[in-house]
């Protein structure tokens, strides 16, 4: 008999991250499972590359739609090993744009964060009442940002959701490491590709100036880093990992 293969959900799955992410897990023999809001076509596309893989609807933004999303994904993968939160709003205001204090906007605001901080803790709660009816989830990992860690350059809105989910991950590690589940930020820097679309081109060529590496990270480097907590780690647990190539 062939050993099960793990089984992942990537919430989020449809961006650019998200699909290296989904991508990335799939080649390392997991099934994958993957919701989308907007981008169901590029979902389908990679779910149809993926051996085994499936993809579903889900808008963040209605809290009650999530859970119900993420236990039908677990009983279609034939369990939970791990779950990855790759969904985020880049921007607070009316039109997507780099925004400032003056540019925000209140209905976006909340948007931004009821995808990028509530239903992150939303999927948590999700997987942790998963857990207790017996499906051994062992990861969550979900995708912070440098902008949430470090005094950078950036829209307000966006790094205070991405340093909330720095506090988050804190916390739930030490709620959730007595049953063995593992909680871990990604945080990249200035990628090749994403939500970095939005990074007036000033604050790129500073970065890149101030980053060791001199150059953006990529979507597949922080795949890498991703499946690696997924699959790989043991007992890594509460970190907000920087990506940023040494800014």
């Amino acid at each position: 008999m062939a050993p099960r293969r793990p089984a992942c959900v990537v919430v989020g799955g449809s961006g650019a991250v998200g699909g290296a992410i989904a991508e990335a897990l799939a080649a390392r023999g997991a099934r994958v499972g993957i919701t989308f809001h907007r981008g169901e076509a590029r979902a389908r596309e990679i779910a149809a590359r993926l051996d085994g893989a499936v993809a579903r609807p889900l808008d963040l933004c209605d809290a009650a739609a999530i859970e119900p999303a993420i236990r039908e994904l677990a009983a279609e993968l034939g369990g939970l090993d791990a779950l990855v939160h790759a969904a985020a709003v880049p921007s607070a205001a009316a039109t997507e744009t780099w925004d400032r204090l003056a540019d925000l906007d209140p209905t976006a605001l909340r948007r931004l964060f009821a995808v990028n901080v509530e239903s992150a803790l939303l999927c948590a709660r999700a997987v942790d009442a998963i857990t207790a009816g017996g499906v051994a989830t062992r990861s969550l990992v979900f995708l912070g940002s440098v902008d949430g860690l470090k005094p950078l350059p950036t829209a307000a809105a966006y790094a205070a959701s991405k340093g909330a989910i720095a506090a988050m991950v804190r916390a739930l590690a030490k709620e959730l490491g007595p049953r063995g589940v593992r909680v871990n930020a990604v945080a990249p820097g200035v990628l090749d590709a994403g939500l970095t679309r939005l990074v007036p081109d000033d604050v790129r060529r500073e970065y890149r100036k101030h980053a060791a590496l001199g150059r953006f990270g990529t979507c597949a480097e922080v795949a890498r880093l991703v499946a690696w907590l997924c699959l790989d780690d043991t007992y890594v647990t509460g970190q907000s990992i920087p990506l940023d190539g040494g800014l």
